[in-house]
């Protein structure tokens, strides 16, 4: 009789145990012994975020710090060279940045750039034996490492070579997309189809809105590291690349580039800064620190006989650029880049997307 009550108990228990492991949250899973939860995404649209191969750690801790509101990682860990190989960057392929994206369900797309030589891309997508080399290693390098995709960031391309560059989008879309992996690409921001120099004149907003599955419109850089201080990413510039850019990209496939960087400029000499160094300027030259009509910030602060001019980005200007995602229902947003950034951008990105 004992037997039995034993055997009666220990079915019990195995069906309740069985019943109560059906009824835990699907976003809980067993890994090693311990509960770790997956991500769930909740924001309405997409949050691409760049990670630079020279500052990666840090971009990483911000990630972690923040996985639920990030939906694509940018690894900037390629370089494609003149002969159609493919550079690998220090720090390239970290097996625990790529584990951690898949735990927590965030789609992993490393960048391969052209260190804005126009005489490579030249190379890469005019002269047909290196274009179709260069279109086999890339293939087999998202392949290989099991990348979930690939975003292509050639700049500063001539203008003669824009329609080879269309042509070699289109196949690399076309190969990808047959093996289940996606095409990502960054696009120098204009306001028409000539753009003001060859570099975004090279680049068919049509074609390419018919080919990837993401288009980084590059908002930013309007002042630049070697122009005139000034803002980095007028509001009002941004609006008429936005007006153009939907008419000729999906809008779903847009996701619009905001810096989260900032310039500090000695005439026509700046250097990149992060909201960390910014705050180091400021506590140590205590300027004034202004709001331009663009919605910047800006001061004014001399060091070593030199006169600088710094803009920065931090929550307030951010959101600015965000509510312009909502307004013309954009896909997301493309963050250059992550890490060093003002903290309060994070809730401000949770609020409006």
């Amino acid at each position: 009789m004992k037997i039995f009550s034993y055997i009666v108990v220990f079915i019990i228990g195995a069906v309740c145990g069985i019943w109560v492991f059906l009824l835990l949250p699907k976003d809980i899973i067993q890994n090693d012994d311990k509960f770790e939860v997956v991500n769930n995404y909740s924001l309405t649209r997409d949050v691409t975020v760049y990670m630079p191969w020279w500052d990666q750690d840090r971009a990483f801790e911000t990630i972690k710090q923040n996985k639920g509101k990030v939906k694509y990682i940018k690894a900037f860990w390629y370089e494609a060279k003149k002969d159609g190989s493919i550079k690998k960057y220090t720090g390239a392929e970290n097996d625990e940045i790529e584990e951690f994206a898949k735990q927590n369900s965030i789609g992993f797309i490393p960048v391969i750039n052209n260190d804005f030589s126009a005489e490579t891309a030249k190379e890469l997508v005019s002269n047909s034996e290196v274009s179709a080399k260069h279109l086999d290693n890339l293939v087999d390098m998202v392949q290989e490492n099991e990348f979930d995709g690939l975003e292509i960031d050639y700049e500063g391309l001539d203008a003669e070579d824009g329609a080879n560059f269309s042509v070699f989008i289109t196949n690399l879309s076309s190969r990808l997309h047959q093996n289940n992996k996606v095409l990502h690409i960054a696009v120098h921001a204009k306001t028409s189809d000539e753009g003001t120099w060859d570099g975004p004149k090279a680049q068919d907003w049509n074609v390419i809105g018919e080919a990837v599955d993401q288009v980084n419109v590059m908002a930013y850089d309007y002042s630049w590291a070697t122009s005139e201080a000034g803002n980095i990413a007028p509001l009002g510039w941004i609006e008429e690349v936005l007006d153009y850019a939907i008419t000729k990209l999906p809008k779903e496939k847009i996701s619009l580039g905001i810096n989260f960087y900032g310039y500090d400029w000695v005439k026509e000499a700046g250097q990149d800064v992060l909201y960390e160094d910014i705050l180091e300027l400021i506590s140590e030259h205590k300027p004034t620190i202004s709001t331009t009509d663009e919605f910047e910030k800006t001061f004014l602060y001399t060091k070593d006989d030199e006169n600088h001019t710094v803009y920065f980005a931090d929550s307030e200007t951010v959101t600015k650029r965000l509510e312009l995602v909502s307004k013309h229902d954009l896909g997301g947003i493309s963050i250059w880049r992550v890490g060093g950034e003002d903290p309060a951008i994070w809730a401000a990105v949770a609020s409006n997307l």
